[in-house]
């Protein structure tokens, strides 16, 4: 079973974090961006692992937008520093498989 050590870094530090999957680091970026709320009935985005992709679907202010990633950890990084940018951040991130 292969597990992740990734890195985020913002405008003040950068964070080292274990994860047990891609969908575990994508699900924890996503919802840091867009998860604000208390009502778990109105989180504006939904991820699905579909055949080797993540199918991502946000709706903030009556805009929707929808992505489909492969699975690696390329892919994923790409996404998040995309939806780091649209949020105007300057995220940078970094995955790292450790295979046991």
């Amino acid at each position: 079973m292969s597990k992740y050590t990734w890195a985020w870094s913002d405008e003040d530090a950068t964070y080292i974090l274990e994860a047990d999957s891609l969908f575990e680091i994508v699900e924890t970026i996503v919802d840091y961006y867009f998860g604000w709320g208390d009502d778990d009935d109105e989180t504006p985005y939904t991820i699905t692992e579909l055949d080797g992709k993540f199918l991502i679907s946000i709706n903030v202010d009556e805009e929707s937008a929808n992505y489909e990633i492969d699975t690696c950890c390329c892919e994923v990084i790409i996404f998040l520093e995309t939806i780091a940018r649209l949020e105007q951040r300057p995220d940078t991130f970094a995955i790292r498989i450790d295979s046991k």
